[in-house]
C-alpha cells in the first residue's frame, strides 16, 4: 500500500481549512415579545426560527435569551461564536402588532432591518415567513412578497381569498398572419375571364375580453372572447401555469377554441369551404402585479385554426384585468351585471356589428 504523499496531504489540509473559513453560522435570538402569551410567543419563535433555518444556506444556532438592542445581540453572537445574528422584536401599537427584525455581522457591520405590521395574531405565521425571506436574502419585504406570505391587512381583511380569484379585463394587440392566412378572395364576374383579387393584411388588431380563475396550485383557467379585426371572431379556453408566486410571474400554457374567419366572395364552390373550425394555441408571457387586485398581462401566442385555409400566425397583446373587491360581499356582487358584464356585452356587440358591416 502506497503512503499518501506529503504534497497531497498539504493540499487536502488547505482545502479543508478554506472550507472551514468560508462556513458561517447565524445566531437567531428569541423574539422579544412581552405583548404575547407564553404559548403564543413560543409558537411564534418556533415558526420564525424554522423559517430562517429553511431558507438560510448557513448553519443556524438557536439563541436562548431575547435582546432588545443591538449591543445585547452582538454580545450574544460573540458568546455563541456566531458570524452573524438576527434579533427580532414584537410590540403592540393600539390594535396593531408590529414585528421588527435586524440581521448584522458579529463585528457590527452589514446591518439590515425590516418591519411588518399585522392586524391580528393569526397574521404572525405569514409574517414569520416573509421576514425570514427578507433577512436571509437581504431584500425588501415588498420584493419578497408572494401569495404565501400576504397578511390580512394586505388582503383587505378578506381571509377567504379564494372567493376573490376571478378576474376580468380586456387585452389589445396584434395578429401577424403567416402566408395567405386570414385573407379572402373576391371575384368580379362582370368581366371575362373573371378577375380574382386576394384581400389580406400583414398585421391585424386583436381585441380580447379576458376572464380567468386562479387556483392554489398556480394554474389559471382562462376564457377569452376574441375579435381579430375586421373579420375574424372566436373563443378560447386556455390553461396557464404560473412559474413562481411573486409580483412578476412568468407563465406558459396552451388552449383550445373555436374560430370563424371570413370566407371568399363570389367564388364558385365556396359553399363547400369551411370558414370556421377548432383552434389550438400555445402561449407564454409575464403577469405583473400578481398579488394585487389589478394585473397586467404581457402575452405572446401562436394559434392555428383548423378550417379549410388553416389560418395561423403569431400574436402579441397586453391585457389589464381587475378583481372585484366588494368588502361586504367578498368577490361576489349582486348588483346586476356589473361593470365588466356590461363591458363584455359591449365588446360582443361591437364584434357582431363589425362582422355584419364588413
Amino acid at each position: 500500500m502506497t503512503a499518501p504523499r506529503p504534497f497531497s496531504v498539504a493540499v487536502l489540509a488547505l482545502l479543508l481549512a478554506s472550507f472551514s473559513a468560508q462556513a458561517r453560522s447565524l445566531l437567531v435570538l428569541p423574539v422579544a415579545a412581552t405583548e404575547l402569551e407564553d404559548s403564543d410567543r413560543s409558537a411564534f419563535n418556533r415558526l420564525f426560527r424554522d423559517a430562517v433555518e429553511h431558507r438560510s444556506p448557513d448553519p443556524v444556532i438557536t439563541g436562548v435569551t431575547a435582546c432588545d438592542d443591538r449591543a445585547c445581540a452582538l454580545e450574544a453572537a460573540r458568546a455563541a461564536d456566531a458570524d452573524a445574528v438576527v434579533h427580532p422584536s414584537l410590540y403592540r401599537l393600539g390594535s396593531k402588532l408590529i414585528f421588527a427584525a435586524t440581521v448584522l455581522d458579529v463585528e457590527g457591520g452589514g446591518v439590515f432591518s425590516q418591519r411588518l405590521t399585522a392586524l391580528s395574531i393569526e397574521d404572525l405565521e405569514a409574517l414569520s415567513v416573509r421576514m425570514a425571506d427578507a433577512l436571509v436574502t437581504r431584500r425588501s419585504l415588498e420584493e419578497v412578497a408572494s401569495l404565501d406570505n400576504i397578511t390580512a391587512k394586505e388582503a383587505e381583511q378578506d381571509p377567504d381569498r379564494r372567493r376573490s380569484l376571478y378576474q376580468s379585463g380586456v387585452a389589445l394587440g396584434y395578429v401577424f398572419p403567416v402566408g395567405a392566412s386570414y385573407s379572402y378572395l373576391s371575384e368580379n364576374s362582370y368581366v371575362y375571364p373573371p378577375e380574382r383579387k386576394r384581400h389580406g393584411y400583414d398585421q391585424m388588431v386583436r381585441l380580447t375580453w379576458l376572464n380567468s380563475w386562479e387556483f392554489r396550485n398556480d394554474f389559471v383557467l382562462g376564457t377569452d372572447l376574441v375579435w381579430t379585426t375586421p373579420y375574424a371572431i372566436g373563443a378560447d379556453v386556455s390553461l396557464r401555469y404560473m412559474l413562481n408566486r411573486s409580483d412578476f410571474t412568468p407563465f406558459v400554457g396552451g388552449g383550445l377554441g373555436l374560430h370563424y374567419v371570413r370566407g371568399d366572395e363570389g367564388i364558385e364552390g365556396d359553399e363547400n369551404k369551411r370558414n370556421s373550425g377548432p383552434a389550438v394555441n400555445v402561449q407564454g408571457g409575464m403577469m405583473l402585479f400578481r398579488t394585487y387586485d389589478v394585473n397586467v398581462m404581457l402575452r405572446g401566442q401562436y394559434q392555428v385554426i383548423f378550417n379549410t385555409d388553416i389560418d395561423h400566425g403569431p400574436a402579441i397583446d397586453v391585457g389589464v384585468s381587475f378583481r372585484d373587491r366588494d368588502k361586504s360581499k367578498g368577490s361576489r356582487s349582486d348588483d346586476g351585471l356589473g361593470f365588466w358584464g356590461y363591458t363584455g356585452i359591449a365588446l360582443v356587440s361591437l364584434m357582431v356589428i363589425g362582422l355584419l358591416a364588413d
